[in-house]
């Protein structure tokens, strides 16, 4: 990716740290999407680099950044079928073997990963997935090198490489 850009969300904005303070730009103030749930970059996904909102009213928006991670176009939804105004809880990116993929976490709909194959949806009693509530997600490296996902879910820590799950609950300690 580029260069390295925090940004953080709150109700109708997002702010991003620079030189030691946080600054809104005027594109992002007084917006109507409500509470902002969670934020990402991703490189490549949709063509070029994007910033993500998963947010309380207006579902997921995405906008065009450059390469230093500030803005370079308008915020949109994101018109991706299969994909409505769910309660979102987070988002996260991941790269194996040189593809990119957004995870979209959502609270009572699905875990879903969208990447250049497109929409990938997993639900409870459908596809594995134990628990639809799911609260939060984190990308890191297995011991062979290989991405796995976590996901902080009410059925306990779900550990997912490639489209492979394992659930640990209580009986993990």
């Amino acid at each position: 990716g580029g260069g390295f850009a925090l940004w953080v969300g709150s109700s109708g904005q997002v702010a991003r740290w620079r030189d030691g303070a946080f600054e809104v730009a005027p594109a992002d103030q007084d917006a109507s999407w409500g509470r902002v749930l969670a934020t990402e970059i991703t490189d490549t996904l949709l063509g070029e680099r994007r910033q993500w909102l998963a947010t309380e009213h207006h579902g997921l928006l995405h906008r065009r950044v450059d390469a230093n991670g500030d803005a370079a176009g308008a915020w949109q939804e994101a018109s991706i079928p299969g994909l409505g105004r769910f309660p979102f809880t987070d988002l996260e990116r991941s790269i194996q073997d040189g593809k990119e993929a957004l995870w979209i976490v959502t609270y009572g709909s699905g875990l879903f990963r969208l990447d250049a194959d497109g929409l990938r949806v997993w639900r409870a009693g459908l596809d594995g997935l134990p628990s639809e509530a799911i609260y939060s997600a984190l990308a890191s490296r297995s011991p062979q090198g290989d991405t796995q996902m976590w996901f902080a879910s009410r059925a306990g820590l779900i550990r997912m490489r490639g489209d492979e799950m394992r659930v640990f609950d209580r009986r993990h300690g």
